[in-house]
């Protein structure tokens, strides 16, 4: 890259700062005008994104690793089929499937040699569109909707539409109701079973009172709050539910609810069934959403509520599905990641936090859940682990200067709520 290149881009990466500051429309115009002054000075090689012709310095720090994957792809004889703010695009003819995990590491390398930027490349196939819903699935628009029989707590209902939906090769999850009509639809769908409650896709778990669709990620902006709704009584009511009760007002309205509270539910699916025809590269950047925290390679998100272990882990992997991205309870490898994670909870006042160690399979021998790697780094508090009592499996960062904690590891049951530490790549 030449000194002119990185002048022009060290504009357009600030470019890139005010967009997720200030949002993109506010900016766009000014990304613009920098890419068109980069064309003008090195002449006549253009390439075109999203319709807006620039020359080799893009408006994001996003875009101008995707060149840089792009130019690596050509130089390989590879035809890309698409240079797209999400994704390039390469075809099955070129790059038979057995061949695609080592063209993806390579073009990572490359990448990262040129511009220091680690990113994931994911294989993700492109599809052929078929309509029509399962038996006992209700159409409705692009989605099919089904009300499930049992009760669950809101991250075993959302696993279950996952499993159910991969049970017709199709994506699901907890339902998005976006719009009235959505919204009328489904209370149809109650009214025909009497059911008085189930959850959707709604919470609040990363920002207290900011509410996602965990479908899709979006952050909701049609709601339908009962009484005195979203009220977060007791600081952990982060999982909405559709709910009947004439007595105190409620009409297949919304209320919050505690996320461990079992519920029956709504599943949603596409009503679209995908026939896999070629293979689409997708890029994944380690940016980090508000409310997480960037340290390296990973975002760390500190929640407010206490769960359990296994509902913990449920609930980061619930939350990660919102960005489209693998999040699990932390994994504290080193020490530098160890001060990192201490700092946060001295942020908020925490004194104790569950991570992703535990020995659950073999006493003593303790592994980090996100990667089922053995642990290697340790940093735990005074005569820990001691397994009291026969059934201290799951690990935690705890403070308590009386007895000499100090953000140090102790081992307790799993059962025990607490707050907890996600992490996403």
């Amino acid at each position: 890259m030449t000194t002119e290149d990185k002048s022009d881009f060290k504009a357009a990466t600030q470019c890139w700062l005010c967009d997720n500051a200030l949002g993109k429309d506010k900016v766009r115009v000014h990304c613009h005008f920098t890419a068109k002054q980069s064309k003008e000075k090195k002449g006549k090689k253009e390439y075109n994104i999203g319709g807006t012709t620039v020359n080799y310095i893009m408006c994001s720090l996003e875009n101008r690793v995707f060149m840089i994957a792009f130019d690596y792809l050509k130089k390989q004889n590879i035809e890309v089929g698409a240079l797209v703010f999400d994704g390039l695009m390469v075809y099955q003819k070129d790059v038979p499937e057995e061949m695609l995990p080592e063209l993806l590491e390579k073009c990572s390398a490359e990448v990262k040699k040129i511009w220091d930027v680690i990113l994931h490349l994911l294989p993700k196939l492109r599809m052929k569109v078929f309509c029509a819903c399962p038996n006992n699935w209700s159409h409705y628009e692009d989605k099919c909707f089904f009300l499930s029989r049992d009760n669950e707590a809101f991250a075993d209902s959302l696993k279950l539409c996952e499993v159910i939906g991969r049970q017709y090769g199709r994506s699901a999850s907890l339902a998005t109701v976006d719009d009235a009509k959505t919204q009328q639809f489904l209370t149809d769908l109650m009214i025909k079973i009497n059911s008085i409650g189930m959850y959707i896709g709604l919470n609040d778990l990363v920002t207290e009172g900011t509410f996602h669709w965990v479908a899709n990620g979006k952050q909701a902006t049609y709601f339908n709050w009962g009484p005195t709704q979203p009220n977060n009584r007791g600081g952990n009511e982060n999982c909405v539910a559709m709910r009947v009760d004439p007595v105190i007002g409620f009409n297949y309205s919304w209320t919050d609810g505690s996320c461990t509270v079992p519920t029956t539910y709504i599943c949603e699916m596409g009503s679209r069934y995908w026939k896999p025809s070629r293979i689409a590269v997708i890029v994944i950047f380690c940016t980090c959403p508000n409310g997480w925290n960037h340290y390296e390679d990973k975002c760390f998100f500190l929640s407010r509520d206490n769960e359990t272990f296994g509902n913990s882990l449920m609930l980061c992997e619930v939350i990660g599905r919102q960005y489209g991205r693998s999040a699990s309870l932390a994994t504290v490898d080193d020490a530098k990641t160890q001060q990192f994670l201490t700092d946060l909870m001295i942020k908020i006042n925490s004194i104790g936090m569950y991570i992703g160690l535990n020995d659950l399979v073999t006493e003593g021998t303790f592994h980090w859940i996100a990667n089922g790697k053995q642990a290697t780094y340790f940093n735990w508090g005074p005569t820990q682990p001691n397994n009291r009592g026969g059934n201290e499996n799951c690990v935690a960062m705890r403070v308590d200067p009386v007895i000499g904690f100090n953000y140090s590891w102790t081992d307790g049951p799993c059962t025990v709520p607490t707050t907890y530490i996600c992490e996403m790549v």
